[in-house]
């Protein structure tokens, strides 16, 4: 682009610094030399978007020192900005820090509030968490889904079933009962016991991406309070690994169940191989599939269209081929490439 002799903008440089963040190892080498560019161009101050990419990118790669720096250089800031420091710092343990900039912050909407308390929880400090969602409620502001699902993680680790059936009233009267990934697991938390409040935690530590916290709930569940584990349970460890990108995890999973895959959790996977182009991982579990049940058609069209994803039409092919041998049909309501 440079030797083109085309300058980069604002939308260039956001770019840039958002793969840099994304990739820590890289970011630390790159990041640097290129925020000092965007400043030479003048666009890492007065320019929002762009200042907001660098305090991201700082933090992520393990500087929010730095991110501080460019936070408080900023001409202009807005809600993003904030938010964004104050998730750096508490992605990078400095929960004290992300108080005081909260406290600091012009009037705070629902986001702000989501950043401070899903910070807590995947922080394991729950009852802090709770505190600041008690406050959240004397604000006047609405939480929203992911707040919920982080209230409800905090209130399965600690019992506190008061507050639970607060939320249930709240969930009704929001509507939020009918997403059923909140409507379910907390249904079960009201009148269950322990258990329940276990499968409760698990299932919200799944939905929020907490890796290492859902993984804690379900050896509980198994190990300690000898629950019967049932396909949904097994469907959430799916859908845990599956968000994280942790997709050989996923296989061992499907493989070890002690019952049958149901088209859930084996869909799933095959989605996210679709997703991150892993074609070997989608015909190794492919092969798994067909030995247990050559005859679902669904995981056949995910396998198609996980081919024609990465622009391999010979492999779409050949699985259209294979279902016709094979007399399997393809059901209404699932897409695929037809490849004559």
């Amino acid at each position: 682009m440079r030797r083109a002799g085309v300058e980069p903008n604002h939308i260039t440089f956001v770019t840039i610094f958002s793969g840099c963040a994304h990739f820590p190892a890289k970011g630390v080498l790159f990041g640097p030399p290129l925020h000092a560019y965007a400043w030479k161009l003048g666009l890492d101050t007065n320019t929002v978007m762009v200042g907001t990419a660098v305090i991201d990118m700082y933090a992520k790669c393990g500087g929010v020192d730095f991110s501080r720096l460019v936070f408080d250089g900023l001409d202009m800031k807005n809600s993003m900005s904030w938010n964004t420091m104050m998730d750096g710092y508490m992605k990078n343990g400095k929960v004290d820090n992300a108080v005081e900039l909260f406290e600091q912050m012009p009037p705070r909407g629902a986001v702000s509030w989501m950043v401070l308390i899903g910070g807590f929880v995947k922080k394991g400090q729950f009852e802090q968490a709770l505190e600041w969602f008690r406050e959240m409620q004397l604000s006047g502001v609405e939480p929203g889904y992911v707040t919920i699902i982080a209230v409800i993680a905090a209130c399965a680790d600690l019992g506190t079933l008061g507050l639970g059936l607060w939320i249930n009233r709240f969930l009704v009267k929001q509507n939020f009962r009918d997403n059923i990934r909140i409507k379910e697991p907390h249904a079960e938390g009201r009148v269950q016991g322990r258990g329940a409040q276990l499968h409760w935690s698990f299932y919200a530590c799944s939905q929020a991406g907490l890796v290492n916290e859902g993984l804690h709930y379900f050896d509980n569940m198994k190990r300690i309070h000898r629950i019967t584990l049932r396909i949904e349970h097994y469907g959430c460890i799916v859908d845990l690994y599956s968000r994280a990108g942790m997709l050989e995890d996923v296989l061992n999973v499907i493989k070890n169940m002690p019952m049958k895959p149901n088209e859930v959790g084996a869909g799933s996977l095959l989605a996210a191989c679709r997703t991150n182009g892993n074609i070997s991982l989608a015909e190794r579990l492919m092969k798994y599939l067909y030995e247990l049940d050559p005859g679902v058609d669904s995981n056949y069209v995910l396998l198609s269209n996980t081919y024609a994803a990465d622009g391999r039409w010979d492999g779409a092919s050949k699985v259209s081929k294979n279902m016709k041998a094979l007399g399997i049909q393809k059901m209404p309501g699932f897409s695929s490439v037809d490849i004559d």
